[in-house]
């Protein structure tokens, strides 16, 4: 069986509705088996049918559901789809995708899922198909189909990718779509199916799965514009880049709340948040600044969470390891991105990453508390882009003054990273009192250093350790390079004159 009673219909035949069905269902259950020239004719021959329909309408529509679905799932083998990425082919199944989707109860909405699919498929295998499609007029027409309401997660989700797919690299109609309100939409969508049941499944898309793409592609416009406007900083203007800050902080917020696990959509929101378009000078947010760091905030202290106990370079393995790379670099790079124009977003992390009730009495790096699993990161030998990106977000936390951050993280643990910037190492660490000494290295104070370390003795060890100061102090004194009295010699005088004192009193 091949293509061949497909492509020797007769005029009448491809008229006749059932045949056209049967003849191309026979065809794609032997698709696999067919060659690729005989399927790009089958294609030219179904953007001719398709067209000619459009003037002179004669499928039904389970049949035009059967030609757009031929396409689709031909689509998928770029060698073959040679037509479909024609102007000519891409115009048919715009026309398919956006003009017979309105949501009226006449519309074929079968057909036009259908439609949106296939296309997304030649834009994602063709890059000249995606250069070809982009351009203002049929932009203009997938932007007034996502403006409207959508009717369920299905559109949603594919409309975004056809936009994300079509706007790679095309700076000028990003701007031309900003400017058109596209940004607000997007937060009008993210909106209605933040109302939805994020897991429940229409179309085989579900809410999250819909929100996740929506994000891709705010995240593309960002990107978009972030890159050119490093060449052209007139590109958009600093008051167009306030209200898209405001606009997409409003949204991405949305999304951090959802959940403080790491996992789309969140890591999408997240995402956007590394191109967020931050203006000369950043607006007062009312609120919603501090709304986005209890977020962060939150998903930051959930990242940690397998991080929190023992040696953090032991605990990764090479699947987590890559895992935790990719989401906690990315996140720490969004806090600082956020936190450096903020002064009191600054204060708001501070607070909860390094406060000012420092525990001295042990290393800073021990425990499990937020301050200690950063400083942690800070000298991990597996981590190596989150430890930079974790003591880049602490160094803007420390207002970039090495000498606050060497006093929040210790002398030792900040060294590499200053190291690395160029930043000249601090003379000392500032103490928390005057009269407690610091272990610069550690951040411990020394005396408890001390304290730990006779504690942890056993009684035999104390006695080695008393032996060998008494012969210490015995060579020194011989030798006349000191001349002071043993203070192990004397503590056995003072023990014996309380036991002495204690007998006399005894015999009395």
């Amino acid at each position: 069986m091949d293509a061949e009673p497909f492509l020797n219909l007769s005029r009448e035949q491809y008229g006749d509705n059932e045949v056209v069905r049967d003849s191309l269902r026979q065809f794609l259950l032997h698709e696999a088996s067919i060659a690729v020239k005989t399927k790009e004719h089958v294609i030219q021959k179904l953007i001719d049918l398709l067209e000619e329909d459009s003037s002179a309408p004669r499928f039904e529509r389970s049949t035009r559901y059967e030609v757009v679905l031929t396409l689709k799932t031909l689509a998928r083998d770029p060698q073959c789809s040679t037509p479909l990425t024609t102007g000519k082919g891409l115009d048919i199944l715009a026309n398919i995708a956006l003009e017979e989707s309105q949501g009226d109860q006449g519309a074929d909405k079968s057909s036009s899922a259908e439609a949106l699919k296939c296309l997304c498929n030649c834009l994602l295998l063709n890059p000249d198909a995606r250069t070809r499609f982009s351009t203002t007029e049929r932009i203009d027409r997938v932007a007034l189909r996502y403006k409207a309401p959508l009717a369920s997660p299905v559109d949603e989700f594919l409309l975004s990718r056809l936009m994300f797919l079509s706007l790679i690299g095309q700076t000028q109609l990003v701007v031309h779509l900003i400017e058109k309100g596209v940004v607000d939409d997007i937060a009008e969508h993210i909106r209605a199916y933040a109302c939805l049941d994020r897991d429940r499944a229409m179309g085989g898309i579900t809410s999250s799965m819909a929100t996740s793409e929506t994000l891709k592609l705010l995240y593309g416009l960002m990107s978009e514009i972030a890159t050119e406007t490093m060449k052209d900083r007139n590109l958009i203007p600093n008051d167009v880049r306030s209200k898209l800050f405001q606009s997409d902080l409003n949204t991405i917020i949305k999304c951090l709340k959802d959940t403080p696990a790491l996992v789309p959509p969140t890591s999408h929101a997240v995402h956007c948040l590394l191109n967020l378009p931050i203006p000369e000078d950043p607006p007062d947010t009312d609120g919603t600044i501090e709304a986005a760091g209890d977020a962060l905030l939150a998903i930051f202290d959930h990242t940690l969470t397998p991080l929190r106990k023992g040696d953090i370079d032991a605990a990764t393995t090479l699947q987590n390891r890559d895992e935790i790379e990719q989401t906690l670099a990315s996140l720490s790079i969004a806090m600082t991105r956020l936190a450096w124009p903020y002064e009191r977003l600054r204060a708001q992390f501070k607070h909860h990453i390094l406060p000012e009730d420092i525990d001295r009495t042990k290393s800073l790096t021990e425990g499990e508390s937020t301050r200690a699993v950063v400083t942690r990161i800070m000298t991990s030998a597996m981590l190596t882009n989150t430890k930079t990106t974790v003591s880049e977000l602490l160094f803007v936390l420390c207002d970039e003054d090495a000498s606050k951050l060497v006093h929040a993280v210790g002398y030792g643990n900040a060294a590499g990273f200053l190291l690395l910037k160029g930043i000249p190492m601090p003379q000392t660490e500032s103490n928390d009192t005057d009269d407690i000494p610091i272990n610069p290295i550690t951040g411990q104070y020394l005396t408890q250093e001390a304290n730990e370390a006779w504690n942890n003795m056993t009684d035999e060890e104390k006695e080695r350790e008393a032996e060998r100061l008494f012969v210490l102090f015995e060579r020194l004194n011989k030798t006349g390079i000191i001349q002071v009295d043993n203070p192990v010699a004397q503590a056995i005088r003072n023990s014996s004159a309380h036991v002495e004192e204690i007998d006399d009193d005894e015999d009395d």
